[in-house]
């Protein structure tokens, strides 16, 4: 799937410890993305940061658990983002979601090119 010039992003904002039955919130997010077809998702973890509770969350040096910020994003078309919004929702008691327009400039899939020369 190619996506179109005009796309969505949608951005999830959740913490690491929050849990759907025994899954990560997280895990199960992006693999209802996968099951649903979406062009794709990428989680990034955050070092450090607070919610609306303003409570703050930081990766610990020595710690095993981290008890850090995660970050969800998905660009797909403005109906795929309609089809799975109802998904995320259901399964966030807590965090924050965020739709954007976007300007998809290139979306490349398949196998890697070749590579490009450095001389």
């Amino acid at each position: 799937m190619t996506l179109p010039h005009n796309a969505e992003r949608l951005t999830i904002y959740l913490e690491q410890t929050e849990h759907h039955g025994g899954t990560p919130e997280f895990v199960e997010i992006i693999e209802r993305a996968r099951r649903m077809g979406m062009a794709g998702a990428t989680l990034i973890a955050g070092a450090e940061g607070f919610g609306g509770a303003a409570t703050v969350h930081r990766r610990h040096l020595l710690s095993v658990k981290a008890d850090v910020p995660v970050v969800i994003t998905i660009v797909d078309t403005a109906e795929n983002v309609d089809r799975f919004l109802p998904e995320v929702e259901r399964l966030m008691p807590r965090g924050l979601i965020l739709r954007q327009p976007v300007e998809v400039v290139i979306h490349r899939t398949g196998e890697p090119g070749p590579e490009v020369s450095k001389s």
